[in-house]
C-alpha cells in the first residue's frame, strides 16, 4: 500500500506541474498576440459597445457590430434608382416598453434599433441592449430584392413615415402598428408590428402595395442583418456556443465559425421552418408565418477579440417567392431574447433545436425530460441561478453515489 501512495503522490505532483506548465505557456502566447495585433481604440471592423452579460453569469466583453463578410448584410447596397435613402432624412423614434422588454423603433429602415432586457442586467449591473447602437441596420427583419432599374433594395435604407407616440404594454396587452414607405401616391411598403406584453415574440409583416411592375427576380430575401452582440468576459465562451442555423426538413442546419478571419457563407435550399442566430445566452430567430421559404442563406465572420480570442458574428436570411400581384403580404414572427427552453419550445416549429442538450440520440433526452424539468423545479424554489446550480450539483452527486461506491470497492479489491 506504500507504494501505491507514494505513486499516486508522484503522479498528482507530474500533473500539478503539466497544469502550470500550460497555464504559463498559454498567457506567454496571449502576451505575444496582444503585442503582434494591438487592438486600436476605435476599430472599423469593430465598434465597441457597453460590455454586458446575464446578471447570473460571470460576464462581459464588447460587442463587435461587423457584418458577416458574404452575409445577407451587405454595405454595397446601391443608392438613387426609384427608392429613395434615408440618408440626410430626419429620424423619428417610437419606444414600446413591456414587462420584459423596450424596444426603440426607428422612422430609418422602420427598424428596431434598441432592445432593452428588463430582467438582466450587464456584469456592471447597467441595462442589457441586444442591439448595437452603432449598427445602423436594425436589430429586426429587413427585406431584400432586386428593383426593375437593376438597383438592390434593403428597407433598412429607405426612409419610413412613424407615429413617434410611445407605447406601454401590461402583460395581458397588445398592440398592432405601421411604419410605411412612399414610394409615391399608389405603391408604397408598409412594415406592421405587433407587440405583445407577454413574452419575447413579435410579429413583422411586410405589405407591398402597387409593387408588381417594380419588383423583379425571383424572391425577395427575408434578412437577420445585424449580429448579436458577444456579451461575457470571455470572448471564447461566447464563440464556442455562437452559431447561425436554420430549420430544415424537421431538422437543423447550422453554420459556426471560430477562427480569426474566417469567413463562411451556406446557402440551403428547401423549405424553410426558421432561420437565426444565437450566442451564449440570447437568440434572434425569423419564422415565416404561412410563407413558404425556399431557401435560407447563412454567413458568419470571426474577428480577433481584444481578450485574444475570437469573436464570431453572424447573419441569416432566407427567400420568398416574389408573387408579383398589386397585394402582397410577407408576414412572420420574430423570436428575440434569451435562451428559455419553455418559451423557445412553446413556437412549436423546432427552434428549440438550437439550445445544447448533447448528443440527439441519448444525452439530449435525457437532459430535456430529466434534468431540466428537475433544474426548473428548483428555480421555483431558489430564484438566484447560482444558488439552484450548486444545489442540483449536489442533488446529482447524491443520485450518483451508488454507482461511484462500486467503483471504489472494485477498485479496493483490485488492490
Amino acid at each position: 500500500m506504500d507504494s501505491n501512495k507514494t505513486t499516486t503522490t508522484v503522479g498528482v505532483a507530474l500533473i500539478f506541474l503539466i497544469f502550470v506548465g500550460w497555464f504559463y505557456m498559454m498567457n506567454q502566447q496571449q502576451a505575444k498576440y496582444a503585442k503582434l495585433h494591438p487592438t486600436p481604440a476605435h476599430d472599423s471592423a469593430a465598434t465597441s459597445a457597453p460590455s454586458s452579460a446575464p446578471s447570473a453569469t460571470p460576464a462581459a466583453g464588447s460587442a463587435a457590430s461587423a457584418a458577416p463578410s458574404g452575409s445577407v448584410a451587405s454595405d454595397s447596397v446601391a443608392r438613387g434608382g426609384l427608392f429613395r435613402s434615408a440618408v440626410g432624412m430626419p429620424v423619428v423614434t417610437k419606444t414600446v416598453e413591456t414587462p420584459l422588454f423596450t424596444a426603440t423603433i426607428s422612422s430609418t429602415g422602420g427598424s428596431i434599433t434598441s432592445f432593452v432586457l428588463h430582467h438582466y442586467k450587464t456584469w456592471e449591473q447597467k441595462q442589457l441592449d441586444l442591439i448595437d447602437g452603432a449598427d445602423r441596420r436594425g436589430g429586426d427583419i429587413n427585406l431584400r430584392f432586386v428593383a426593375n432599374d437593376g438597383k438592390q433594395v434593403s428597407t433598412s435604407e429607405l426612409p419610413f413615415v412613424l407615429d413617434p407616440k410611445p407605447i406601454t404594454l401590461g402583460a395581458g396587452d397588445s398592440v398592432a402598428f405601421a411604419a410605411v414607405y412612399h414610394l409615391d401616391s399608389s405603391r408604397a411598403i408598409t412594415k406592421l408590428f405587433r407587440f405583445s406584453g407577454a413574452g419575447y415574440l413579435i410579429g413583422v409583416e411586410y405589405q407591398l402595395t402597387g409593387m408588381q411592375e417594380v419588383v423583379s427576380g425571383y424572391h425577395y430575401t427575408a434578412s437577420l442583418d445585424a449580429p448579436l452582440p458577444f456579451l461575457e468576459r470571455r470572448s471564447q465562451d461566447e464563440s464556442t456556443n455562437a452559431k447561425a442555423f436554420a430549420g430544415f426538413a424537421g431538422d437543423m442546419e447550422e453554420l459556426t465559425v471560430t477562427k480569426a478571419g474566417e469567413a463562411t457563407h451556406k446557402p440551403i435550399n428547401g423549405e424553410i421552418t426558421f432561420a437565426g442566430m444565437r450566442t451564449q445566452y440570447f437568440e434572434k430567430a425569423m419564422i415565416p408565418n404561412g410563407l413558404k421559404a425556399i431557401g435560407a442563406e447563412l454567413s458568419g465572420l470571426a474577428i480577433p477579440a481584444r481578450d485574444g480570442g475570437v469573436q464570431s458574428k453572424y447573419a441569416a436570411g432566407v427567400n420568398i417567392p416574389i408573387g408579383h400581384t398589386a397585394s402582397e403580404k410577407l408576414p412572420f414572427n420574430l423570436y428575440f431574447g434569451p435562451l428559455e427552453y419553455e418559451r423557445v419550445s412553446a413556437l412549436g416549429v423546432g427552434l428549440e433545436q438550437s439550445m445544447n442538450f448533447g448528443w440527439s440520440f441519448l444525452v439530449r433526452p435525457i437532459s430535456i425530460h430529466l434534468m431540466m424539468p428537475l433544474f426548473m423545479w428548483l428555480h421555483g424554489f431558489i430564484p438566484n441561478w447560482g444558488v439552484v446550480i450548486i444545489v442540483f450539483s449536489i442533488l446529482i452527486k447524491l443520485l450518483t453515489i451508488p454507482l461511484s461506491t462500486g467503483q471504489m470497492r472494485s477498485m479496493r479489491k483490485m488492490q
